[in-house]
């Protein structure tokens, strides 16, 4: 951790507004996954809908980078606040539709 955007700030304070843009990113990568599935609410042809299937995918490839890099974050925060850090490990797909 030694290039920060702005040295005027605590390590602890860039780390918690990367937390937060980390967390924004993520509903994103939501939203835009279930305005692309909207779209199957409505007739589309084969090849739109695989489209929308590969944006779909990609938006959950995001999510699963995301969440490796929260999880990073919280670690380093859990440490400096003596607290056991999460295990990390690949994040896993979920069963229901992403929300």
């Amino acid at each position: 951790m030694t290039q920060y955007s702005n040295p005027d700030l605590t390590q602890r304070e860039i780390i918690e507004s990367s937390i937060l843009a980390i967390e924004t990113m993520m509903e994103k990568a939501d939203e835009a996954a279930a305005e692309a599935e909207a779209h199957r609410a409505q007739p589309v042809d084969f090849m739109t809908s695989q489209i929308i299937s590969q944006h779909v995918s990609m938006q959950n490839g995001t999510k699963f980078q995301l969440q490796s890099e929260l999880t990073r974050l919280k670690n380093i925060i859990a440490v400096w606040d003596g607290e056991e850090p999460t295990a990390t490990g690949t994040p896993t797909m979920p069963t229901a539709p992403l929300n």
